[in-house]
This record gives C-alpha cells, sequence and structure tokens, in this order.
C-alpha cells in the first residue's frame, strides 16, 4: 500500500514538473527591494550591491542588462562597481556585449573589453573563469534575463555548464495612466515579458500613491539567479 503511495506521488510530481515547463508557468516573484526613494541611479546600484553581496561575491559572472529607456542607465552599475571595488578585491574584467550603453572607462576592472559576437564571448568567459578573474557583462535587457531561451544567460547554461548571476532593468510606473507610454504586454512573447513583469510589479504599489517627482526602484526576484530592477525617473513620463 505505501509502496503505491509513493509511486503515485512520484508520477503526480512528475506530471507537474512537465506542465509548467511546457505550459510556462513562472516562478512566484520574491520581494527583495520596496519601491524606495533615491537621490540618483548610483545610489540605486550601491544599494543593489549592499542587498545582495553575498550573491554577487559569490559568482563567477554577472550579467548586467540595460535599458535605453531609463535615462543615463549605466549609472547603475557604475554605483555597484563602486560598492564592489569598496567590499571585494577580486581581480574583474568587464565586457560591453551588444548594448547600445556601453561602460568605456572604469578604474574599478583591470581590463574593459567590447565583444559582439556571441562564440568569442563566451569563449572569453571561459577562459577568464578557468583563472578565477570575475567577468561581468554589460548588456541589454534582451540578452540578460533568464526569460528568453536565447539570452545569454540560458547560452552560458546549455554550452559551458555555467548558471550566472543575472540583473536586469526595467520600468516602474507609479500611476497607472503611466501604461500608455509602454510597449504592450503579449502573454508567451519573450521580448515583452520584461514589460509585463514591469507592470505586475507596478500594479502592486499604487495605493501607495507615490509622488511622481521622485526618482524610485524596486527589486524583484525570479527563480535562482534572476533578479529584475524595475526603476521610475520622473523625467521618463
Amino acid at each position: 500500500m505505501i509502496k503505491w503511495l509513493f509511486i503515485g506521488l512520484f508520477f503526480s510530481i512528475s506530471l507537474s514538473l512537465l506542465f509548467i515547463k511546457f505550459v510556462g508557468i513562472q516562478p512566484r516573484a520574491q520581494k527583495v527591494i520596496d519601491p524606495s526613494h533615491y537621490q540618483n541611479l548610483q545610489h540605486i546600484g550601491y544599494s543593489i550591491y549592499q542587498r545582495l553581496n553575498q550573491d554577487i561575491n559569490n559568482s563567477s559572472v554577472l550579467i548586467l542588462g540595460s535599458t535605453n529607456q531609463i535615462t543615463d542607465s549605466q549609472n547603475v552599475w557604475i554605483g555597484l562597481f563602486m560598492a564592489l571595488e569598496k567590499y571585494s578585491s577580486v581581480p574583474k574584467i568587464l565586457i560591453n556585449y551588444n548594448t547600445s550603453c556601453s561602460i568605456k572607462e572604469n578604474p574599478n576592472f583591470i581590463e574593459i573589453k567590447n565583444i559582439n559576437n556571441e562564440a568569442e564571448l563566451i569563449a572569453v568567459i571561459k577562459t577568464l573563469i578557468s583563472k578565477r578573474i570575475k567577468v561581468i557583462v554589460n548588456t541589454t535587457d534582451y540578452y540578460s534575463s533568464y526569460f528568453d531561451e536565447n539570452s545569454l544567460t540560458k547560452k552560458l547554461i546549455k554550452l559551458i555548464k555555467l548558471r550566472p548571476l543575472s540583473i536586469t532593468q526595467g520600468l516602474f510606473a507609479v500611476k497607472k495612466n503611466q501604461f500608455k507610454s509602454w510597449q504592450k504586454c503579449k502573454k508567451n512573447d519573450s521580448l515583452s515579458a520584461m514589460v509585463c513583469k514591469a507592470m505586475e510589479a507596478s500594479q502592486k504599489y499604487f495605493r501607495k500613491k507615490y509622488s511622481p517627482m521622485e526618482l524610485r526602484a524596486a527589486m524583484e526576484k525570479h527563480g535562482a539567479n534572476d533578479y529584475l530592477l524595475f526603476i521610475y525617473q520622473p523625467n521618463n513620463f
């Protein structure tokens, strides 16, 4: 009797996992940072490191996804780099990959590379981590998040069995009518997945009635190593 009970339980769990895989149910979001007021974008990045320092320090590869919908979005990562340099002495290399938000100079890295070819990038990452050099990739939101099967993060898992830590930027709204200027949310479309997640995150806090004149940011964790950073800039609306 017990034997058949365990067999039934096993098949029930297996079918549930297959259903989640093929239907596409995403892991439930975990709140990491409530929508908070910041003085500037670098302050946001510095705060991210303070919250995620253990995860960031333990990851050999960090994928940062910027969006051109955030003005001067690279300043978020510059703030993160400042905190990382202050609290971690590990050697680091920054790679700008297929992004219009390149970081051309930064004293916190032993080298900054610009790579546009995926095969070359993966080969370079593999070589650097074998030398115990931390790799930070500055790219776009499409390449960083786990939502897209063709993203860089997914490719690293498949090709070199490496699960990087990713932080992806997206918009945040403090009022519902601000959605009018956003790209449409299309279910089961990887290209608009970040828009859908940003809308879901924003709607949770409309009752708070945040000031539309203040810079704000919130963060959620989706899955094991995927962080989504939602930013509201007053000049974006």
